[in-house]
C-alpha cells in the first residue's frame, strides 16, 4: 500500500485526537454513573472496574498517536474482560442498554473503526459485542432476549462508523492524488521556467560580452589589440561567474574596473565598496554596462554619468547621457539591448529597470534592486 498523503495523514491524526478524547469522556461519565448505580455489594468491584476502564482508555488515547501494532489487540482484551465482568459490576435488574459497560463497549466499537480499517474493525466489533452479550446473559439469564437487539444496534453503529470512515478516506486519497498531480505539474512548470530563465540569462551574457567584443574587433585598429585581449579575458570571467561564481560580488569595485576600459568618459559617483548577492550584483553590473555601451554606440557623445547609491537595503544605479536620445517605443523587436540585457535581466534578479529618453533629450537608465 502506498504511503498516506498529506490530507489522509492530517485526517487520520484528527480522528485519533478527537475520537480518543470523546471516548475518554464517555467512559469517565458512564463509569462514574455506573458506580453510583451499583448495588451495595457490587460497589468495590464496580469501582475497581471503572478505575481500570478509565486508566486504560486514557492510556490508549495517548498511545494511539504513535499507533503501536499491539494496541488494538490490547484494547480488545481489556474491553472484552470489562464486558465479561458484568455479573459483578452491573445490577442484575438494570436495563442492559443503559449500563456503563454497554456504553463503554459501544464507544470503543464506534471510535476504533476509523483507525483500524473495515476488516479488522468488523472482527473487533464482533468480538466486543459478543463479549458484551455473554456478560449481559450471565448477569440476567432470564432476559437474554432483551439484550440481543442492543447487540445488533452496536453492530449497526460499528458498520455506520466504518462506512463514514471509508468515505472520508476515499475522499482524502482523491484529494491527495489531485494535490500530487498538481505538485508534479507545478514542479515541471518551475523547472521549465528556470530553464528558460537560464537560457535568457545566457543569451543576455553572450550579447553583453562576446558579441560586444566581436563588434570591437571589427572596428578596432592595430594599436588596440592589447585592450581587446583584456576585454576578452573579462568576458570569459563574467561568463564563468554566471555558472559558478562567488556568493557575493562587490558591485562598486566591479563597476570601477569595467568602466575604466570603456570607449567613453564616465563620470562616476558611487561608494568605495558595495558587496551584494551575486545574482543581484551581476544583473546590476551587466545592465549598467550595457547602458554605458549603448551610450558609446548610439548616443553621439563621449561622456556619460554613472551614479550608484544604497539606502535602507535598496540599491539604485543611474546611467545618464546628454546625447541624441531615442524613442524607446520605436526600438525594433530583434534588438536585445534595452529589452533583454537591461529590463528582463533586472526583472529576473528581482529588480526593475526604467528607461527615459526622447529624441534630442539624452537618455537616463534607472536600475533598482530589489524591486519592493
Amino acid at each position: 500500500m502506498d504511503a498516506p498523503g498529506a490530507v489522509e495523514s492530517t485526517l487520520s491524526g484528527l480522528f485519533v485526537k478527537i475520537l480518543g478524547r470523546v471516548r475518554v469522556a464517555v467512559v469517565v461519565v458512564s463509569g462514574l454513573l455506573g458506580v453510583v448505580a451499583a448495588a451495595p455489594g457490587q460497589v468495590p468491584a464496580t469501582t475497581a472496574a471503572v478505575g481500570a476502564a478509565i486508566s486504560w482508555n486514557v492510556a490508549a488515547a495517548a498511545l494511539a498517536r504513535r499507533g503501536p501494532r499491539w494496541l488494538t489487540g490490547a484494547d480488545l482484551a481489556v474491553t472484552g474482560l470489562l464486558a465479561l465482568s458484568q455479573p459483578w459490576t452491573v445490577p442484575a435488574d438494570a436495563p442492559h442498554g443503559s449500563t456503563w459497560v454497554c456504553i463503554l463497549v459501544s464507544a470503543v466499537v464506534v471510535t476504533l473503526q476509523p483507525s483500524i480499517g473495515p476488516r479488522l474493525g468488523a472482527v473487533v466489533a464482533l468480538g466486543l459485542v459478543g463479549a458484551d452479550m455473554i456478560g449481559a446473559i450471565a448477569t440476567a439469564p432470564g432476559r437474554w432476549a432483551a439484550a440481543l437487539p442492543i447487540g445488533g444496534w452496536m453492530l449497526a453503529e460499528a458498520a455506520l462508523s466504518a462506512m463514514i470512515s471509508w468515505l472520508l478516506w476515499t475522499r482524502s486519497r482523491t484529494v491527495d492524488a489531485v494535490l500530487t498531480r498538481t505538485g508534479a505539474a507545478k514542479e515541471a512548470a518551475d523547472v521549465a521556467k528556470a530553464r528558460r530563465a537560464a537560457e535568457a540569462e545566457h543569451l543576455s551574457s553572450l550579447h553583453d560580452t562576446a558579441c560586444a567584443t566581436l563588434m570591437m574587433v571589427a572596428t578596432a585598429g592595430p594599436d588596440e589589440v592589447g585592450g581587446l585581449r583584456v576585454q576578452a579575458g573579462r568576458d570569459l570571467e563574467r561568463l564563468r561567474d554566471g555558472v559558478a561564481g562567488p556568493a557575493t560580488i562587490d558591485l562598486a569595485a566591479k563597476l570601477a574596473e569595467e568602466i575604466a576600459d570603456l570607449p567613453l568618459r564616465v563620470d562616476a559617483t558611487m561608494p568605495s565598496s558595495l558587496p551584494l548577492p551575486s545574482p543581484a550584483a551581476t544583473a546590476l553590473l551587466s545592465a549598467a554596462l550595457e547602458a554605458l555601451r549603448n551610450v558609446a554606440r548610439h548616443a553621439g557623445t563621449a561622456i556619460a554619468e554613472l551614479a550608484v547609491a544604497e539606502e535602507d537595503g535598496i540599491v539604485v544605479v543611474e546611467v545618464r547621457d546628454r546625447g541624441a536620445g531615442f524613442d524607446p517605443a520605436a526600438v525594433p523587436g530583434h534588438r536585445r539591448g534595452i529589452r533583454h540585457s537591461v529590463r528582463h535581466r533586472m526583472t529576473r534578479a528581482g529588480g526593475a529597470a526604467e528607461v527615459r529618453s526622447a529624441p534630442g533629450e539624452g537618455t537616463t537608465v534607472l536600475l533598482r534592486w530589489p524591486d519592493d
